[in-house]
This record gives structure tokens, sequence and C-alpha cells, in this order.
């Protein structure tokens, strides 16, 4: 081979590692630092210590209906006795500066036995935060809660705009927000939607363990869908819950664990004792390459031996939190319930893809380098 074309070929590699292995980049080859970093120095993956809900997993028909409270009082009370006529358990998410400013509100929900989660102080973008200011925003309305209603916000916590990082959760689950709640279905009652779309929006797309988001503001048709919606759902068999009445319907000895990037479905079943096929159908998952980064999965009772210990995450347990210097996942914007990580198989096919390339792209130059004439 002559001098000329094994420069070209070097330059058709460079070009083609450009081209084809950019997208990877964010990747360490090989599960690098980033799996040891998420998964332990053998890559068998201990979770991490929070567990993000986008729903509950679990195949009965129930949801929980959760609403934010951070503009104005609206129509909390309202609302509080539709839930009170219907006999139905909610899930309220406070911000500070809402508690402060309608301190009997929040003691109404909280009266009324409603479950009580944590939504910032002052509702920011928590991404632009740093630790200690996410920290801060988190446990001065938790003192906020406890002064007017005597209850902890913990372990629930939901992100003002749904934004969060890695280092956001890690920071909320040293908190003790375990929990990062996300929803499945957002109604959408902030852009002041009809009630009967509300109605269809939230009733269409309940599915079981369903968690779904709605808002206590003025700026809403919310009390005139909320009936229609609770009997709507009872109609299709659904029943409803608080986020801890869906937690504890998971079965004895099994484990919540959020996917991180790099982690696949044999190294979550070593680091758990259990057998994948097991994992696969607890989830119902289809094939094990359809493990997807930032989905929560049911992991059930395995073998005798232990389940690592690093930040394992049950119902009423404390979990300690992965290192907040650890690779954090991309901003997941309004809604980061699958934010843009792939699995190592999606890196492979990446790989293979470029190769595929760099091939036809050799066979293309050396066709015109060697062509008679």
């Amino acid at each position: 081979m002559g001098v000329r074309a094994v420069n070209v070929l070097a330059g058709a590699v460079a070009l083609a590692l450009v081209l084809g292995l950019a997208p990877c980049s964010s990747f360490p080859a090989g599960g690098g630092e980033a799996g040891s970093a998420l998964n332990g120095a053998d890559g068998s993956g201990p979770p991490a210590g929070f567990v993000v809900l986008t729903r509950v997993p679990t195949r009965e028909r129930v949801v929980a209906l959760t609403f934010d409270a951070g503009s104005d009082g609206g129509h909390t009370r309202a609302l509080l006795e539709i839930l009170e006529e219907e006999d139905v358990p909610a899930t309220f998410f406070l911000t500070g500066t809402w508690i402060e400013q309608f301190p009997e509100l929040a003691r109404a929900v909280a009266e009324k036995g409603h479950d009580l989660g944590n939504h910032t102080a002052t509702h920011p973008h928590l991404t632009a935060l740093t630790d200690e200011e996410v920290l801060r925003e988190l446990e001065s309305t938790d003192e906020a809660a406890l002064r007017a209603t005597g209850r902890s916000l913990t372990p629930y916590f939901r992100p003002p705009y749904g934004e969060y990082d890695r280092r956001v959760a890690s920071a909320a689950a040293r908190a003790g927000y375990r929990y990062v709640v996300m929803w499945t279905v957002d109604s959408l009652d902030w852009r002041m939607v009809p009630a009967e779309e509300l109605r269809r929006r939230v009733v269409e797309g309940a599915v079981p363990g369903g968690i779904i988001l709605m808002h206590v503001g003025s700026a809403t048709n919310l009390p005139g869908a909320l009936p229609d919606i609770i009997r709507d759902l009872r109609g299709r068999g659904y029943r409803f819950g608080t986020l801890g009445d869906l937690l504890a319907l998971m079965p004895a000895g099994a484990v919540l664990h959020t996917v991180l990037p790099g982690e696949t479905l044999s190294g979550l079943a070593r680091a758990y004792a259990v057998d994948p096929g097991a994992i696969m159908a607890a989830n119902d998952l289809r094939a094990a390459d359809s493990l997807r980064a930032w989905t929560t999965l049911l992991i059930p009772r395995g073998s005798p031996v232990s389940p690592p210990d690093r930040g394992v995450t049950t119902p009423g347990e404390p979990a300690d939190p992965p290192d907040p210097s650890e690779p954090e996942p991309g901003d997941g914007g309004s809604d980061p319930r699958e934010p843009d990580d792939r699995s190592l198989l999606g890196r492979a096919e990446d790989i293979w893809r470029t190769l595929v390339r760099l091939w036809n792209l050799v066979a293309l130059l050396f066709g015109g380098l060697f062509r008679p004439g």
C-alpha cells in the first residue's frame, strides 16, 4: 500500500471517529470512571441513595393524586372538601413561601391526614443552585412545615419545574428526601384548560401505580373536574392512595432501584443476588436491553444473601446518598423522567454503526484510489 493510501486511510479513521463517536463522548469507554462511580469498582451495581418515582411499580389499579401548592391559596379548601366527600387520600407538595403565607391551609391539609411533601422554599431552578443552596431550600421549608403543622415533609420531594439531576437528588437524599417524586400524568391544569379536557387527560393517562400532577392555585379549573376524575377512575376499577399507601404495596423484602447511566440488568441481578429473569418479570421488561436509565425498578426478594447496603432504599428505612462528586446526568429540563443517557448496549450500537460508516468510507476512498486510468 502506498504512502498516499496510508495517509488517506489514517484521515478516514480520524474523520470517522470524530463523526461517529462524538455522540458517545459523555459515556466512559468500557464502563470506565462513571461505571465504577455509579456501580462500584467491579460494576456490580450498588444502588443510589435516592429513588426517582414517575410511578410506583405495581400491577394493582391504584393511583396517587398529588397537588402542588406554590402560588396562592386558590382552590385549596374546595379541593380538600371534594377529597373528603369522596373519601380520597392524596399527597400535597408545599413550598416554604406558601406555608408562610397560608399556615392555616397547610394545617388543614395535614389535619385531613394527607401525605405532605417538600416543593422547596422559593420554587427555584435547582440545577442552577449549589448543594448548600439546595439544602437550604429544603430545610427551611421543612422547618416552616413543622411550625405550621407539626409534621415533617420527609421523605418526599418534588423538584420545581421537574428539574433535577443526580447532584440535586443526592443533596435532597442527604436532607432525608430519598424519593424524588415526578409524575405519570401532568394534568396541565395550570394552563387553565377546560374541566372536561382535564378529566379526559387524567383518566385516559392513568395506569396502575400512576402519579397524577395537579395544583391548588386559582389558575386552574380543577374543582370542576376533580369529582368526575374520581368517579371515572373508580368506574375503571381504580382506587386512590397517598404515596405512602402505594409504596406499602411493595412485596415483602422487595426494594426500589432507580437505574443509573451505565448500569445493566446482569449487574443489578448480581448486586441483589436475584435472577435477571425475576427482575424482568417483576417489571414487565420484554428484553434485557430494554433497561433504561432513570427508570425505577422493583427488585424482588432474592436469595438469603443480603443486597448491597450502600443506599438501598426501602419504605421506612434511611438511605446512604451517593457521592455528589460522581458524574451527573444531563439536565432533564421540564420533564427529566427520561434523561438523555443510554445503556452500554446503546453505546455498542453506536460503535457498530461507526465501524460500518468507516468501512463504507474506506471502500469509497480506495475505490477511487485504485480505479483504472
